[in-house]
């Protein structure tokens, strides 16, 4: 008789896997970019202020202090990116794919990435109120260290999802789907369609703010006093 061997399955990892970048990045000037919508293996930090990127495919490049302020990227595909010290407040990314991207230290208030596709996507120590992430679909994306206030996932799907340590003050969820999603060390005392909040997890410390929240949404008033019983005279 043959000897029978469990082998356990080995769980899908649930952090986003890192940019993968050459050794040698080349420096184009901020002319070649222009004239180019395909941007490969570079090293970037020109001023891209209010310009018009749409539709652009950039791919193994590491942007390093760029300006990209209102910005338009509408529908541009980023692989294998990283992004340092950049500034994307009003940068529109509406329907761009993301795919191994990280972003450190960037600001992004009042981006825009409606409808975006976000897979192994890091955000550490980002500053990004009003961000935009309605309708998107993210899939192993980290926020860490991140100030989110007021930002607005209306319907995003968010699966194997991790926002850890985040200021979430008036974070709106409605709608949104999670699925494994964790939400450790993140403010959670004033989440906005919390009561759409299902399938994550928080740690015990966090119990209290997010009951209160869910009450709150419900209408539910917590009272130590009652009512009297009986008839007025």
């Amino acid at each position: 008789m043959s000897k029978r061997t469990n082998v356990s399955a080995k769980q899908p990892s649930t952090s986003p896997v890192a940019p993968r970048l050459g050794d040698d990045l080349n420096q184009p000037t901020l002319a070649e970019l222009l004239d180019d919508d395909q941007w490969t293996g570079a090293a970037i930090g020109h001023d891209l202020n209010g310009q018009d990127l749409r539709r652009l495919d950039v791919s193994e490049c590491r942007l390093t202090g760029c300006r990209l302020t209102g910005a338009e990227l509408q529908g541009a595909r980023f692989v294998d990116v990283e992004l340092v010290d950049c500034e994307l407040s009003g940068t529109s990314l509406v329907e761009a794919v993301l795919t191994r991207v990280e972003l450190r230290n960037c600001r992004l208030s009042g981006a825009l990435l409606t409808s975006a596709k976000l897979r192994d996507v890091s955000i550490v120590e980002c500053r990004a109120d009003f961000l935009n992430m309605r309708m998107t679909t993210s899939e192993r994306v980290t926020f860490e260290r991140t100030m989110l206030p007021d930002a607005d996932f209306y319907g995003a799907r968010l699966e194997m999802c991790r926002l850890f340590d985040c200021d979430l003050t008036s974070v709106e969820f409605s709608t949104a789907t999670f699925l494994d999603t964790r939400l450790h060390g993140s403010d959670l005392s004033s989440l906005r369609g919390i009561e759409n909040v299902r399938g994550v997890t928080i740690d015990p410390d966090q119990v209290h703010d997010f009951t209160l929240a869910l009450l709150a949404a419900h209408n539910v008033i917590i009272d130590a006093e009652r009512e009297p019983i009986g008839r007025e005279a």
